[in-house]
């Protein structure tokens, strides 16, 4: 194999690593963002209109049935802080929604660190 053909396939693993590790980064900032605000917000701080958090459901605007995702914010709220039973009247898979954020936040965590390693451990290897 030539010299140029062993830097593009070490380039092309660099590439790889580091894309993971924007990825993966980029789920993890997602999940921690979404866990922060439910741990912050109360569902009741919602459902009084003291706190808004997105903009009134269009579908339910216009044909006054929920959309597939609506409760979805309180119930993550009412979950972080224990209510469980408030959260099952949100939205009756937020237990399920909630547990694959959390699963989702550790995957994130996990993989980046691997990523972060690996591209660490390409770049301590590579010569001057």
């Amino acid at each position: 194999m030539s010299l140029i053909a062993r830097q593009w396939n070490r380039s092309g693993t660099q590439v790889a690593a580091l894309a993971r590790l924007v990825s993966y980064g980029g789920l993890l900032v997602v999940s921690v963002v979404v866990l922060g605000i439910s741990f912050v917000v109360s569902s009741t701080e919602i459902e009084s209109g003291q706190v808004v958090l997105s903009p009134p459901c269009l579908m339910q605007r216009l044909f006054s049935v929920g959309c597939p995702t609506c409760g979805l914010t309180r119930a993550f709220c009412a979950m972080s802080h224990g209510e469980l039973d408030a959260a099952l009247d949100y939205h009756p898979l937020s237990p399920f929604a909630y547990a694959l954020t959390w699963l989702g936040a550790v995957a994130a965590s996990v993989g980046a660190f691997r990523a972060g390693n690996e591209l660490s451990a390409r770049n301590e290897r590579r010569p001057p």
